[in-house]
This record gives C-alpha cells, sequence and structure tokens, in this order.
C-alpha cells in the first residue's frame, strides 16, 4: 500500500459541517504487475480492477501463436506480480497453410 500524504497535518470541522482541508489523505495498492511487451507480429491490451490485470495478446492477421491461436490471455495478481499461467506471450508466427495431396 501506498499512503499519500495529505496537504495539511490539521483537519477542522468547520460550522458547517465540512472538513477543512475538504480532500483526506488516501491509501493506494501497490501494483507489482506491468503491461508485458507486444509479442513480434502482434500486439498487447491489458484491464483489470485493483486485484488483478488480465492481458490479451492478439497475433496481427496471417499470425499465430505457436499453439495455432491466434489470441492468449494471461492474468497477473497486482499484490504479488505473480502471473498465469506464465510472464509475457511468445512470438507470433506466420500461419502455416496446409495443402492436401491426393
Amino acid at each position: 500500500m501506498t499512503f499519500d500524504p495529505p496537504s495539511s497535518s490539521v483537519y477542522r470541522c468547520t460550522v458547517d459541517g465540512l472538513w477543512n482541508p475538504p480532500t483526506a489523505p488516501t491509501c493506494t495498492m501497490d501494483s507489482f504487475c506491468e503491461q508485458p511487451p507486444d509479442p513480434t507480429n502482434g500486439h498487447v491490451t491489458c484491464q483489470g480492477n485493483t486485484e488483478i490485470m488480465i492481458c490479451t495478446g492478439t497475433c496481427h492477421p496471417g499470425y499465430v501463436f505457436k499453439d495455432g491461436f491466434s489470441e492468449l490471455a494471461i492474468q497477473c495478481v497486482r499484490r504479488t506480480g505473480e502471473w498465469t499461467p506464465t510472464v509475457g506471450f511468445p512470438d507470433c508466427e506466420r500461419k502455416k497453410n496446409f495443402m492436401n495431396f491426393y
């Protein structure tokens, strides 16, 4: 957690029932997750909440990951920085065209 110090060390309640200064200090959760780099011939987008970040790697048209999929997702736990199933994405490879010969 990161503590954002207040602008003032003294807070007063005014006769109007409001705090002076009006902005209270905040605590924000540290995130140990950073967006992984784009794979070769692809790109990465990430989204999430305060607990997890989910990143999706997508190959450009005509390219796939080694397993044949054009899209893969990985997840990171923000408080630990632990990625599952793996950290980052493999590069995208040109899709192989299979021809049947009889």
